[in-house]
């Protein structure tokens, strides 16, 4: 074979290898053949724009090619480094930004930056000129792939679902241009917080204890541990986007409470404070976005650490978060109660560690903990309690909820009945605004609970809402009414969800 052969084939070889590596290295072991053919198309074809060595169009392919790698790969490597997760169209919406502010870790975090952002750059810039030079492409060729590359883009942009780290990143850019189009009174986030000033309250708690509340983003955790370990198997998360999901987490308000009521209901931290307690939260998450610094601005905290101040070049930041708060858990004074949200942990690895560490903290074998994965419908759920910190109609209220389905909007009281302040008066009024039932004393699983993509504390263009109740979920898309098995997402005949309609429309109302 002469050479003239060789650069032949080696030529649409060499354009195509960005795509290849794409696909092959970091695309989802899961991805369908739209997304393989896109991603390939679409590196393929800027690459054999960007390395013709006529007419103006490799002048404007090349730069893009290098601005596309670092937006696209670069943006999603560093968040999937930092974060163990990749940035999804959800996220922006809470974000309101393709770029998380990286200005509060970036003296500790630069050398992750560079190598996120100028390793795909700098391959972008140098491949095409290789491509050049082994087999320059033609005019003809060239104005073929200007067009491919536009509908690839166009394409990923907004109509195919398409989950590699390249593809979500287009569906972020065109989330956000549907986004600058549309009213943005109806996309903005949340204002800041004007909680209501609690009363002095009085912690009764059945026997002294502390509480550990573990948060995770996991889409699968495992739930297996210690023999008194207790399951709820069926716990419902009712809320995809997790600022919701969080706030009524935090807040204990129904998902369609209004705005005002979410801006000024207290967090869990501050019923805590109000009684005396101390307080943590530690996350690995930074708290990137406006939404986070305002939601969590005023809460009064003992200790807190974030996701910026953990070490840059830590490999998994659960594990070293966890680390951390074991130390400030051994300083808290007791009785406490506090957060641990982690950003990942699919194995459970930091979850066990930090349930198996507490065991050499002095205050160990009188701290309860929860946990919870909030990353998917049907969360897992449990409570692991040391000997005696319990009481026996806790335990037997706990077991007989196993296999029953609960929501989401029965975690603060929980929460608050295990410090010991469900009954205290002066939380009368706050109480009478949250619908759950402390797990505690039974739960509220008799009655049915509202989910919905969107609300009026974070409005967004999603129109999915509905109810769950046992094994029933109503699901509403504007004027399409499903039925489904709340536990494998079956239908059902649309008549076992008549009551379901109802309350989701008179809560309309």
């Amino acid at each position: 074979m002469n050479l003239s052969s060789l650069t032949r084939w080696l030529g649409p070889l060499l354009r195509a290898a960005p795509g290849i590596v794409v696909v092959v290295f970091l695309g989802p072991p899961d991805q369908d053949i739209a997304a393989v053919l896109l991603t390939l198309t679409l590196w393929t074809s800027l690459t054999t724009v960007a390395a013709g060595t006529q007419g103006w169009g490799r002048w404007l392919a090349r730069p893009f090619l290098v601005l596309l790698a670092g937006t696209t790969l670069g943006t999603q490597t560093y968040f999937y480094e930092r974060y163990h997760a990749f940035l999804t169209p959800q996220d922006v919406v809470v974000r309101q930004s393709l770029w998380p502010s990286v200005s509060p870790q970036l003296p500790a975090d630069r050398l992750r930056l560079l190598r996120a952002f100028l390793v795909p750059m700098t391959l972008a810039a140098l491949w095409p000129l290789l491509c050049a030079r082994v087999r320059p492409t033609g005019r003809r060729a060239a104005l073929a792939a200007v067009d491919f590359a536009a509908a690839s883009i166009g394409l990923g942009m907004f109509v195919v679902p398409w989950h590699s780290p390249d593809g979500l990143t287009l569906a972020c850019i065109g989330k956000l241009a549907q986004m600058s189009w549309q009213d943005q009174r109806v996309l903005s986030p949340p204002g800041s917080r004007s909680p209501l000033a609690l009363p002095l309250l009085i912690a009764h708690p059945n026997v002294p204890r502390n509480v550990l509340f573990v948060l995770t983003e996991a889409s699968t955790t495992a739930v297996v541990g210690p023999a008194r370990r207790l399951v709820l198997r069926r716990l419902r998360v009712l809320s995809a986007n997790r600022a919701i999901s969080q706030a009524i987490l935090w807040s204990g308000l129904a998902i369609d409470a209004s705005q005002r009521d979410f801006q000024t209901a207290p967090l869990v931290w501050e019923y805590a404070h109000a009684a005396g307690l101390a307080t943590g939260y530690f996350t690995s998450r930074s708290l990137l976005s406006e939404y986070d610094e305002r939601w969590l601005d005023g809460v009064p905290l003992t200790r807190t650490v974030n996701g910026s101040e953990l070490g840059a070049q830590h490999t998994n930041p659960d594990a070293e978060l966890v680390e951390v708060t074991l130390g400030h858990i051994a300083s808290l004074a007791e009785p406490f109660f506090a957060v641990v949200h982690l950003s990942s942990d699919d194995g459970g690895s930091s979850v066990e560690r930090l349930v198996s560490g507490l065991g050499s903290v002095g205050s160990g074998e009188r701290t309860v903990v929860l946990f919870l994965s909030q990353n998917v419908p049907r969360a897992p759920f449990w409570i692991d309690a040391p000997a005696d910190t319990l009481g026996i109609d806790e335990e037997a209220h706990l077991r007989s909820l196993e296999e029953i389905a609960v929501t989401e909007l029965d975690l603060l009281p929980t929460l608050l009945d295990l410090m010991g302040l469900w009954d205290a008066s002066g939380l009368a009024p706050f109480r009478s605004k949250m619908p759950g039932q402390s797990l505690l004393r039974g739960g509220s699983w008799s009655r049915p609970a509202r989910h919905a993509d969107c609300n009026a504390f974070f409005p967004c263009d999603s129109l999915r809402s509905g109810a769950f109740h046992a094994n029933r979920n109503y699901v509403t898309t504007n004027d399409e009414h499903f039925c489904l098995d709340a536990d494998t997402d079956r239908p059902m005949d649309p008549s076992a969800c008549t009551d379901l309609r109802g309350f989701v429309e008179r809560s309309n109302r």
